[in-house]
């Protein structure tokens, strides 16, 4: 049983049997299993979250350096003139 990472998948465990009672959401993946568990899905989409949310806010400051540098921009280009 191994805990793995994957980034369109998130956390989850790789083993080597099918039938783990403990597990939900068992998959064949290459020559061994995939499974979650609550806890997993749980973290899995916490970090899910986060990661938007990081998105989100690096979109704000980075619209917000656009308009500081469009602003100067046309300072310097009316300068040049």
């Amino acid at each position: 049983l191994k805990l793995e990472f994957a980034e369109k998948k998130g956390w989850y465990l790789s083993h080597e049997r099918a039938a783990v009672p403990e597990l939900i959401q068992t998959m064949p993946r290459g020559g061994r299993f995939s499974s979650s568990t609550r806890e997993l899905n749980s973290e899995n989409f916490k970090l899910h979250q986060a990661e938007g949310e990081i998105l989100r806010r690096n979109v704000e400051v980075l619209a917000e350096l656009f308009t500081q540098l469009r602003a100067e921009a046309l300072q310097l280009h009316a300068a040049a003139q």
